[in-house]
């Protein structure tokens, strides 16, 4: 291809590539200004971000506008997109994409091109959705989407509406979560384009290539998990539960025992909160009712980059008659610039925390998991969105997973930090704030483990036999 002329640039991918049969009915969707939003399932080394990124670059060079192209996390759109070099091609896979012809300005420190018609092309992370919002947005890539936080899409789509712009959302699945709920919602959507591409229907594999590769995954994980997981990548399975979930079993027991529903807010007894709070990550505010012997989660908030002036005025604002406010335990740390803690802020604005003892971290996690195991979650539609009012927590309930260590194929005992992390945190102060008065009983190592499991649930792994200082048991 002559990329010296725009002309071809407007109706053909940059350095001659184009789209393998099985990947036409995607890139034509992404070509048809009919539709304004492809949501595409795909399975492992399908080519999504190739695609898209392509598929983003005329775009951009057929409307002057701002489009931006998000990876779960920041640092993994400078590593996989922005640095990462294609070994078929010796180039970085933004330059794969954007040939310097029609490049006016590239800027290293914003991962952002400009192009001579005036548009831009932007990588971002999910993983700080405050971030994204700007004016002029018309086109916007969702890549790994399943593993994205969803409030990022919730701040890009008013301003698609505003400009009739597009957003593109690409995964392998990761469970029935957002990017399934997605999925389903535009299914019948004239405007939408839906398509689940199993390594069955693109033909990118032999059989024998993908008999081959579910031999190891068993190899690897055992039976149950290596199925699941070459299911999940290469079949595309939404069946298969969030691999290495933190309380996967108890979420699961939860709702199959009705204890999602309708448990709005009774007036008869207190709220208490329960806070994580940050400065540029999220800040958390979880309000329960203990109610019998339940204990009812009937709301949720979260923010950043906000003053505790805010979150002081949202709950009052909220009219609840209130119990104790709980704040994890290093909430009493001063901070620089400021000369006093958050606890001490908060008490002159009225709002006076307890503070939950610091808890080891297994501890934390078993805490939470009896705590899920006699709770309710309120699916009570909000006057404003009409979704769920705890919908978005338990969204981060569910994608609170365990690092996997691809080389060793186990599950770490460290949770990953992500989008979800902070509701978690939240979750967990309150279930160390009420460990003695619900009788939480203290963790124990299990007699026996699953035998013969390469993949053993990992929360069994890491409670301990032994009492350790600093615990909620003294």
């Amino acid at each position: 291809m002559d990329v010296l002329g725009l002309s071809n640039v407007l109706t053909l991918p940059a350095y001659g590539w184009k789209p393998r049969p099985d990947q036409m009915p995607t890139w034509s969707a992404m070509m048809d200004p009919k539709i304004n939003t492809v949501v595409c399932a795909a399975h492992r080394r399908f080519g999504k971000d190739e695609l898209a990124l392509q598929a983003t670059t005329i775009a951009a060079m057929q409307r002057t506008g701002s489009y931006l192209y998000a990876l779960p996390q920041y640092s993994q759109a400078r590593k996989a997109l922005w640095a990462g070099i294609n070994a078929r091609t010796g180039r970085t896979r933004i330059d794969d994409a954007v040939p310097p012809q029609i490049i006016r300005k590239k800027d290293d420190k914003s991962m952002l091109v400009e192009l001579v018609n005036g548009s831009t092309i932007q990588l971002v992370g999910s993983d700080q959705p405050d971030s994204l919002v700007g004016a002029g947005i018309v086109g916007y890539v969702a890549s790994e989407a399943a593993l994205s936080n969803p409030a990022a899409f919730s701040f890009i789509r008013p301003m698609l509406l505003e400009t009739n712009g597009w957003s593109m959302h690409i995964s392998s699945p990761r469970g029935k979560n957002s990017f399934y709920k997605l999925m389903e919602a535009h299914r019948h959507n004239a405007n939408s384009f839906i398509t689940t591409l199993s390594a069955n229907d693109t033909g990118v594999f032999t059989q024998a290539q993908l008999k081959q590769e579910r031999h190891e995954y068993i190899q690897e994980h055992g039976v149950a998990m290596g199925n699941a997981l070459f299911e999940q990548e290469y079949l595309c399975s939404f069946e298969a539960a969030r691999i290495g979930g933190v309380w996967t079993a108890e979420l699961a027991k939860l709702k199959k025992e009705g204890r999602y529903g309708a448990c709005g807010y009774d007036p008869r007894y207190p709220v208490d909160t329960s806070w994580d709070l940050g400065v540029r990550d999220a800040t958390v505010i979880l309000f329960w009712q203990n109610v019998g012997t339940e204990t009812r989660l009937i709301d949720a908030y979260e923010s950043t980059e906000k003053g505790l002036e805010h979150y002081a005025k949202y709950i009052a604002d909220k009219g609840y008659y209130y119990g104790e406010h709980w704040g994890p335990h290093d909430i009493q740390n001063r901070e620089w610039g400021a000369g006093t803690s958050r606890l001490e802020q908060a008490a002159r604005l009225g709002l006076n925390f307890k503070r939950v003892n610091n808890t080891p971290k297994d501890d934390q996690l078993s805490l939470g998991s009896q705590l899920i195991n006699r709770m309710v979650i309120n699916s009570t539609p909000d006057l404003d969105s009409g979704d769920p009012v705890c919908e978005r927590a338990l969204e981060c309930f569910e994608e609170y997973h365990y690092e996997y260590d691809e080389v060793r194929k186990v599950a770490s005992n460290k949770p990953v930090h992500n989008w979800a992390s902070h509701c978690c945190d939240a979750l967990m102060t309150y279930a160390c704030a009420k460990a003695r008065d619900v009788g939480f009983a203290r963790p124990q190592m299990p007699e026996i483990l699953q035998h013969g499991s390469t993949y053993p649930r990992v929360s069994d792994i890491m409670r301990r036999q032994t009492k350790q200082t600093g615990s909620m048991w003294g």
